[in-house]
């Protein structure tokens, strides 16, 4: 746990560095991605949307959301062509009401969102805050 807190800032600052880099690539091939029916959203992600064929609307949710997988072959291909396959990952939801899933892909951020930010700076202020106090105590008794 606590190297967990320790090693959360250069976790932190290593992600934000790959989602830069993500970013600019995205958007500097953007024009490609829109024409494979891509599109780019303010902070990167890639959005698509694959239609089901007739005979799996019936079948299981897994064997729907294997065949989207297959689907997602031209995509990848733009993304090994410059690099960014090792940093997207796909999220697939289904679109309420049709027959279509919307695939997102972005890099992983399992520390670099404002949840966890906000958390290690209230707790390295709370420790920041116990070691001055420490140190106080001891100077205050040394005299």
């Amino acid at each position: 746990m606590i190297l967990d807190i320790l090693m959360f800032w250069p976790r932190f600052c290593k992600e934000a560095w790959i989602t830069r880099k993500y970013f600019n690539a995205v958007k500097s091939i953007e024009s490609e991605l829109n024409v494979a029916n891509l599109r780019v959203d303010w902070i990167g992600r890639v959005y698509g949307v694959v239609d089901l064929k007739e005979e799996l609307l019936n079948q299981p949710e897994l064997m729907q959301h294997s065949w989207v997988f297959q689907q997602l072959g031209p995509i990848n291909e733009i993304l090994i062509k410059y690099g960014l396959s090792e940093l997207s990952y796909p999220e697939i939801s289904k679109i309420q009401g049709s027959q279509s899933y919307l695939v997102s892909m972005y890099p992983e951020n399992d520390y670099f969102n404002i949840i966890s930010f906000i958390r290690n700076i209230i707790f390295a202020g709370i420790v920041f805050a116990m070691s001055y106090m420490t140190y106080s105590l001891v100077v205050l008794f040394m005299q």
